[in-house]
C-alpha cells in the first residue's frame, strides 16, 4: 500500500526540491561568510598589525612566565618561613616553659 499514490510522489519531489533550495541557500550564505573571514585574515596578515600583535603576545607570554616563577619562589620562601615558625612554636610548647 502506497501513501499518497502518484500525487504523493509529485509532492515528495517538490518537497525535495524545496529542501534542495534551502540547502543551496544555506551553502551560499556559509560560503559568503567564509570568504569574508578569509578576506579579514588576509588583511590582518598583510597589515602591520599582525607582527605587532605577535610581538605583544610574546611579551605577554614572557611576563606570565616571570610572574609564575616569582610566585613560585615567594610561595616556597613563605612556606619555609611558616614551617620555621611552626617548629619553634612546637618546640616552645613541648619544653613546658609556660607560665
Amino acid at each position: 500500500m502506497r501513501l499518497g499514490g502518484a500525487g504523493g510522489a509529485a509532492s515528495e519531489g517538490s518537497f525535495l526540491k524545496g529542501r534542495g533550495r534551502r540547502v543551496m541557500a544555506a551553502r551560499r550564505q556559509l560560503e559568503a561568510g567564509m570568504k569574508s573571514f578569509v578576506k579579514s585574515v588576509r588583511q590582518f596578515l598583510v597589515s602591520e598589525d599582525g607582527p605587532t600583535a605577535v610581538e605583544y603576545a610574546v611579551m605577554l607570554a614572557l611576563i606570565v612566565i616571570v610572574c609564575l616563577t616569582a610566585i613560585s619562589a615567594i610561595g616556597t620562601s613563605a612556606n619555609s618561613t611558616f614551617q620555621n615558625v611552626a617548629d619553634q612554636l612546637n618546640a616552645a610548647g613541648a619544653g613546658g616553659g609556660g607560665t
